[in-house]
């Protein structure tokens, strides 16, 4: 993930918000967001090549989201892939304060920034800068910087996800909202190491490179009752593909819904 907008406890009905757009090269193969067969609690996507992931839920109420750190001017260590601290923790069937301990005896690997927890109870780290912190009540934004920097992105990305929210929470219209191709001014560019035509190519919310862009958009929802929506739209070079929504009661004894082929407001109904 490249841009992660969370609002936590900002909601009359909705106490975790999160709507995020996935950045990668288009040529790394990607599965796209399911229940996993090996692991039927979890769904999210997967990554083909390194075989982690960079967003996911389980049944359970359990989620973690993951971007780069970027910084170009530092070495990167040789180590495993980022996504499998998201996948570690969707299968490791704890609670997100046993996490920690894992968290802070991590192998060294390239930097990353991690939000996770279980409902609206969040936890944010950066590794290997930042020790995990629980994250407070309010809007929070996070790239590839740490968490709540003031990227323009970030901040765009805010404003954006809360205007799209009324008094009732669409999955659809917080995808819409994502797909922002907007550059930030050059005066408000971070300095991560990358050439100013390079930063400014990934300054928009969503990316349309010809060899690198938003790859998939993706919104997380917990209605106060407990349910989950995990609602994910793909994008093909640019362009709309499909949008899938899945949703799971934590409380329920049931099996999570299966994938559905357009949005609904799944949520209010309960």
């Amino acid at each position: 993930m490249c841009l992660i907008i969370m609002g936590v406890e900002v909601h009359p009905d909705y106490p975790l918000i999160m709507a995020s757009n996935r950045d990668e090269f288009y040529a790394r193969p990607t599965r796209p967001a399911q229940w996993w067969p090996s692991a039927p609690h979890i769904c999210a996507g997967r990554d083909l090549k390194a075989g982690g992931t960079w967003c996911g839920l389980t049944c359970d109420g359990r989620w973690a989201a993951l971007t780069n750190y970027r910084d170009f001017t530092r070495p990167v260590p040789d180590g495993p892939t980022r996504g499998t601290v998201v996948t570690d923790y969707l299968h490791a069937d704890t609670a997100p304060e046993q996490y920690l301990a894992a968290l802070r005896t991590l192998t060294p690997r390239a930097p990353f920034n991690l939000l996770f927890g279980r409902g609206s109870t969040a936890y944010y780290m950066a590794h290997p800068d930042r020790a995990p912190e629980a994250v407070e009540p309010g809007w929070h934004g996070l790239s590839n910087a740490y968490l709540d920097t003031p990227w323009p992105k970030v901040n765009r990305g805010k404003q954006r996800i809360i205007d799209a929210i009324g008094d009732r929470v669409h999955p659809e219209a917080l995808l819409d909202a994502l797909h922002d191709t907007q550059p930030a001014p050059d005066s408000l560019l971070p300095d991560t190491g990358l050439p100013l035509d390079r930063e400014r190519q990934v300054s928009p919310m969503f990316i349309t490179g010809e060899q690198y862009g938003t790859r998939a958009s993706t919104v997380m929802l917990q209605h106060r009752s407990g349910r989950f929506l995990f609602a994910e739209r793909l994008y093909v070079y640019g362009r709309e593909a499909t949008t899938r929504t899945f949703t799971c009661d934590p409380t329920s004894a049931t099996p999570p819904d299966t994938a559905r082929q357009a949005s609904t407001d799944l949520l209010v109904s309960v």
